[in-house]
């Protein structure tokens, strides 16, 4: 048996941005705006102003609450948006954003319960590096062909959304801390 790299139900998705504004929106868990640039903050979502898509990304959390890269070697964690508790050096550090995790779909691919990095590399590739896969299955997400019967939903709306916007790039984004050291996991 090959040696597994990560628990089927550790792995995630989400989609690496570089936000661009020297500020960071913030808002309370009432709703409510105030700005900050280095912060601790726990139980508030960020939105950024503006930010540039980098990449989707397939990863799971450490135990310092950043990001892990399951398919790059990068030299960086990086911070995962709305974990409870985090800490913002700079309005410039890249950011996951809409984290998700892919457990439900992973077992629904047949995937077992741990996974090597070929698992993960396949996984990447069909998920994440073209969306030929999710454009194929969107009856699970709850589209439908309107010439078929109802099906029944498989897997919730913010499992296609996320899929979909994490699917823009599959390469690191030449700003990223230590680009030239980032090398694909084999």
């Amino acid at each position: 048996m090959k040696k597994y790299i990560v628990k089927r139900n550790e792995v995630q998705i989400g989609t690496l941005e570089m936000p661009l504004d020297s500020q960071v929106i913030l808002k309370d868990k009432n709703g409510k705006m105030f700005k900050g640039n280095k912060l601790a903050i726990s139980n508030i979502k960020s939105q950024y102003q503006t930010a540039i898509t980098c990449r989707g990304m397939l990863f799971r959390e450490d135990e310092n609450g950043r990001a892990e890269d399951l398919i790059y070697t990068t030299p960086y964690r990086y911070y995962i948006d709305k974990t409870e508790k985090r800490i913002y050096d700079s309005a410039f550090d890249f950011v996951i954003t809409n984290p998700y995790k892919i457990n439900k779909l992973l077992e629904y691919l047949k995937y077992g319960e741990y996974l090597t990095q070929n698992d993960l590399n396949s996984i990447y590739r069909l998920l994440i590096a073209h969306r030929d896969w999710l454009s194929k299955n969107l009856e699970l997400f709850g589209f439908k062909k309107t010439e078929e019967k109802t099906r029944k939903v498989v897997f919730p709306i913010e499992t296609e959304v996320t899929l979909y916007d994490a699917s823009v790039s599959s390469v690191p984004f030449i700003e990223e801390p230590g680009y030239s050291l980032i090398k694909r996991k084999k």
